[in-house]
C-alpha cells in the first residue's frame, strides 16, 4: 500500500507544472508546450506551474484523449500541488518575471 502511494506521488511530482516550468528557461517551456499542441501563446513566470498545467489542458485533443490518467493527473496538479509550490516559489518567480519576462510558446 505504501509502495503504491509512493509510486503515485513520484509520478505526480514528475509531471508537476511547477517543476516543469520554474527551473527551466523560457525557450524550454515554450518548446515543450508547443510540442504538446498547446493553444497558449505565453506562460507567465509568476504561478508558472498553474499556467503550465492550464496550457496542457488547453492542448490539442490528440494529446489528452490518448491518456485519461494524464488528464486527471494534470487536474490534480493544477488544483492542489502547483498552487502550493508556486506560492512557496513566489519570491523567486517574481524576480524571474521581471528579469526574463513570460515564456513565449512558438
Amino acid at each position: 500500500m505504501i509502495r503504491s502511494i509512493s509510486i503515485a506521488l513520484l509520478l505526480t511530482l514528475s509531471g508537476c507544472g511547477t517543476l516543469n516550468s520554474a527551473p527551466k528557461s523560457n525557450e524550454d517551456i515554450g518548446r515543450k508546450l508547443a510540442k504538446s499542441g498547446s493553444y497558449c501563446s505565453s506562460v507567465p513566470r509568476i504561478y508558472s506551474g498553474v499556467a503550465y498545467d492550464v496550457c496542457l489542458l488547453n492542448a490539442e485533443e490528440r494529446y489528452l484523449t490518448s491518456n485519461t490518467f494524464l488528464q486527471y493527473g494534470i487536474l490534480a496538479d493544477v488544483l492542489l500541488l502547483s498552487p502550493i509550490a508556486d506560492t512557496v516559489l513566489l519570491p523567486v518567480t517574481i524576480v524571474q518575471q521581471v528579469k526574463y519576462g513570460s515564456a513565449k510558446v512558438d
